[in-house]
């Protein structure tokens, strides 16, 4: 029931949007039961501004968590945008740029490029790095990404890292532009047991994928923000800001299987977040203290309020970074 919950909160609780979408049916590119992928787009009155977002939701590791009964991602198309973020809401101060909105229906956290044979009689194909460069290879033909003088990006969750993960596929993209990522509620201040749950051909492509922008994972060990110092450094023509809550509830109890305050000291410590990236120029951080998840998707813009980050914190950080 708390997976079920989970899925509800993260996909169908959101803001209200009037801008028209338009649907791009992607060649080559599927969800993880086989059926077609789709992406979304809305032209902005700049076509020289992009803003790109990676929807987030989970990620499943087994026939049980990727087709249920203990569901934590959704592995299907995705008929409408399900979840507006604050930056694609009707409050937005990206209302010049052009949006486009990947869905997630892989289970992978967009560094998927393989299909499993869970036993259940159906493979499931975790091909997220493929339904991301195959949708931007075909909205390439519509000049949605020709003399970009400005590319913003960001994701929620599952999202956020895929943000970071492809980063180095968002660098060539737009390599003279101004760049900006906002990264929100990515994890990265895990224990030594995370990794365990996933196979051996997720963790061989999520070990390719992130080598590719700079990142090294380590099967034993799930603590990720010390890289992010010399991550900040490799992409200093990037303006990154990472939003992480110091008890994030999904991504330390539901997928890292380890107690909220375990994960409060790590993101607190002198091996997390807030300390690693003082120095960056680059880069910054925001560590509401409390449970919240997924700060710019909810109409809440938490999933927990704190009384340490209200919601006009938020916003003022999110236009810190977007300025």
């Amino acid at each position: 029931m708390k997976h079920l919950l989970l899925i509800t909160l993260l996909f169908f609780s959101f803001d209200s949007f009037a801008r028209d979408w338009f649907a791009y049916d992607v060649p080559f590119a599927r969800c993880a039961d086989s059926q077609s992928y789709k992406v979304f787009v809305s032209p902005g009155t700049n076509p020289k501004k992009v803003a790109i977002e990676f929807m987030g939701g989970g990620a499943c590791w087994s026939a049980e968590t990727c087709w249920g009964p203990k569901l934590v991602t959704w592995i299907h198309p995705i008929p409408k945008i399900p979840a507006y973020s604050y930056l694609t809401s009707s409050s937005s101060p990206l209302k010049d740029h052009t949006i486009i909105y990947l869905p997630y229906c892989t289970g992978d956290v967009w560094m998927g490029n393989h299909s499993a044979d869970y036993g259940n009689g159906r493979l499931t194909h975790h091909e997220g790095e493929n339904n991301f460069t195959s949708a931007i290879f075909y909205l390439k033909q519509f000049y949605y990404f020709k003399n970009i003088e400005e590319l913003v990006v960001f994701g929620s969750s599952a999202g956020a890292i895929g943000a970071l993960a492809n980063i180095h596929h968002l660098n060539k993209l737009a390599p003279t532009a101004q760049k900006i990522m906002i990264a929100d509620s990515p994890g990265l201040h895990w224990n030594e047991k995370f990794w365990h749950k996933f196979t051996s051909h997720q963790l061989q492509d999520y070990t390719k994928k992130l080598k590719k922008t700079g990142l090294n994972l380590n099967p034993n060990d799930g603590l990720f923000a010390p890289q992010i110092k010399n991550f900040c450094r490799r992409y200093e023509d990037w303006k990154i800001g990472f939003i992480q809550s110091t008890e994030d509830v999904v991504m330390a109890n539901v997928f890292g299987q380890m107690d909220s305050m375990e994960h409060r000291l790590n993101v607190l410590g002198p091996h997390g977040l807030r300390h690693i990236i003082l120095t960056s120029p680059n880069c910054s951080v925001h560590t509401p203290d409390g449970k919240g998840h997924a700060f710019l998707l909810l109409k809440q813009y938490s999933w927990l309020q704190s009384d340490m980050f209200t919601k006009q914190g938020l916003l003022e950080y999110v236009q810190e970074i977007l300025n």
